[in-house]
């Protein structure tokens, strides 16, 4: 079993026993809804990624379902100033991870101290909760912005350089950048 779905498992089990109500309660999310959602997510990791063409290939737990998540918290947060912070912050978190992108040094093992990956998440996600200003918003902010500037890369690499790449959302698992 793989890391991503035993922190799962634990965490469907910490919520069946009660712990992260505030959390979830913030995000507009019940018990039952969030354990579907991490259902979801763990059934959507075991499915192999999809892909469409050969420019594009998704994965349902780590692409689908936080979009889908995300967008279900963006209607519920309404027309307000809440949506003009978390457009904001999708924009800003956008260009801060493609800034990124051409300051860190890339991934191959000689030069790895920490995984990129994992410091585009951790920028996305202070970026997103500085700018959101709540639980619900930096989770959209961070969602978003990380897929725009995937596909910003995409574009960059694609049509400004003429290398073919594969515009990939999700495939790495639960704890892909997403």
């Amino acid at each position: 079993m793989s890391l991503s779905l035993i922190i799962l498992t634990v965490l469907i089990l910490i919520i069946m026993f009660g712990a992260g109500q505030r959390v979830l309660d913030r995000m507009r999310l019940n018990d039952k809804w969030a354990l579907i959602v991490l259902t979801a997510i763990v059934i959507g990791l075991i499915i192999p990624p999809i892909s469409i063409g050969n420019y594009f290939s998704f994965s349902i737990g780590g692409f689908l379902i936080p979009v889908g998540l995300a967008i279900y918290m963006l209607i519920k947060s309404g027309f307000s100033f809440d949506l003009v912070r978390a457009l904001i912050g999708i924009i800003v978190t956008t260009g801060a991870i493609v800034g990124l992108d051409y300051l860190l040094p890339s991934n191959t093992p000689e030069e790895i101290q920490i995984s990129n990956t994992i410091i585009y998440g951790l920028v996305a996600g202070i970026i997103a909760y500085l700018l959101g200003r709540s639980r619900r918003n930096a989770f959209i902010c961070s969602v978003f912005g990380i897929i725009l500037a995937q596909v910003v890369e995409f574009l960059i690499s694609y049509l400004g350089h003429g290398v073919f790449t594969k515009l990939s959302f999700g495939t790495a698992g639960a704890f892909d950048v997403i």
